[in-house]
C-alpha cells in the first residue's frame, strides 16, 4: 500500500503512448532485458492517474539498473518498474514509464 498525498483530477490526461515500456521494448534494450517479464502489459484504457514527487514513498527506488551514461535506466519502486531514457536518441521525450 502506497499512501497518497491530496490528488486532483483532470477530465484528460495527455500521454505519448509510445513513451510507455511494453515488455517487448524493454527486451529490445540489452542490459534491461532481464526486466522485460516484470513489465505488465499495456492496459486498453486512457491514463488515470500520474504520481508526482510530493509522493516519495510511491517514488522510492528499491533497485536501480543501469547502462552506460547513454543508455536507458530502469529503477524499481514499490509499484513497479519504471524505464526513462530513449533505447533510439532520436525518439522526442525520452522519458518512459511503466503503468
Amino acid at each position: 500500500m502506497v499512501e497518497l498525498p491530496p490528488i486532483y483530477t483532470r477530465e484528460y490526461i495527455p500521454v505519448i503512448e509510445a513513451h510507455i515500456p511494453t515488455a517487448e521494448s524493454v527486451e529490445q534494450i540489452g542490459h534491461l532485458m532481464h526486466i522485460a517479464p516484470f513489465i505488465p502489459p499495456r492496459l486498453d484504457c486512457d491514463v488515470g492517474m500520474l504520481i508526482g514527487y510530493d509522493c516519495s514513498q510511491a517514488l522510492l527506488p528499491r533497485r536501480v539498473e543501469c547502462g552506460d551514461d547513454t543508455q536507458p535506466f530502469a529503477i524499481e519502486t514499490d509499484l513497479g518498474w519504471s524505464v526513462i531514457g530513449a533505447q533510439d536518441r532520436n525518439q522526442a521525450g525520452s522519458s518512459s514509464e511503466s503503468r
